[in-house]
């Protein structure tokens, strides 16, 4: 009953800072009548969760996990962008930390979807697969981009038409090379000079980034969700206690010890866990 009443409370925010952000709330609710105080009584309740949720964080410091870094950035970028629009009055900067804001809320989200025997293995494998196997492998990828980039912005541009913003641009590209499969044939046929040493740089570039490099990155992936396969019903149930774990540190301590006392009793001054039969089988056994 706790893990699905805050499934409906994270969901019931998302939906308001949603339609509060997203969504013209303020034009909607002058179209029907309504006092625009709706959406400014809708504002000030998500920022107060805000600031209540990292309140929490802070108290709750030592048993920090990773949930709770996601908690942190999420109350830190959404007050950033208010601050930004409040205060600097930069639409830009606020709406850049409301974008972090957004993502990190609903990884908060999906983070419950752990409790699930359905969906948790298969969060487990995306978290795993970005830990052990993306982060790693993309710092190899962007220095590879970075190497070839820089060859082939070399042997393109003269001295004379070199800068920053053109060097960004070339990153971009080859960037979009490696994603897209490879380079166009016309790179080379509009090459202003160097057009044999480009025919190497690109196919070089093709054959160790497009063809080698993903594929690799495909067969990792494949490695690591074989390995998360084995033990996926141990790590969701370790997941889910942990998630349980979690919320219940988040009630109130008399609250906590209430519920305690309706599963535990004591008899000749020893503690015995009480467990319901259900078709005379525990929910372990079912």
């Amino acid at each position: 009953k706790l893990f699905y009443t805050r499934i409906v409370q994270i969901l019931s925010f998302l939906i308001t800072m949603t339609a509060v952000h997203v969504t013209s709330l303020a034009d909607s609710v002058e179209q029907l009548g309504l006092s625009s105080t709706v959406s400014h009584t809708a504002k000030t309740g998500i920022l107060t969760v805000v600031i209540a949720q990292l309140m929490y964080e802070y108290t709750h410091r030592a048993d920090a996990s990773g949930q709770s870094v996601v908690s942190v950035i999420f109350c830190c970028t959404y007050l950033a962008s208010v601050a930004s629009r409040t205060f600097i009055e930069h639409e830009l900067a606020s709406d850049s930390f409301l974008a972090f804001a957004f993502l990190s809320a609903w990884f908060y989200f999906i983070w419950l979807f752990m409790g699930f025997k359905s969906t948790g293995h298969f969060v487990i494998m995306v978290y795993e697969i970005i830990i052990d196997d993306v982060s790693p492998f993309g710092l190899i990828l962007g220095l590879f981009v970075v190497a070839f980039s820089t060859a082939i912005f070399v042997v393109l541009q003269p001295v004379s038409d070199r800068s920053v913003a053109m060097f960004g641009d070339q990153l971009l590209t080859c960037f979009e090379w490696l994603t897209g499969g490879g380079f166009e044939g016309d790179v080379v046929e509009n090459a202003p000079r160097g057009k044999v040493l480009m025919i190497i740089l690109l196919a070089s570039f093709t054959i160790l980034g497009a063809i080698v490099l993903l594929n690799l990155l495909v067969a990792m992936m494949g490695d690591t969700y074989a390995k998360v396969s084995e033990n996926a019903v141990a790590k969701w149930q370790l997941e889910r206690a942990r998630i349980m774990l979690s919320l219940e540190r988040g009630i109130p301590r008399a609250r906590r010890d209430r519920l305690a006392n309706s599963v535990w009793i004591e008899l000749d001054g020893e503690r015995f866990l009480q467990v319901q039969l259900v078709d005379g089988k525990t929910a372990l056994e079912h």
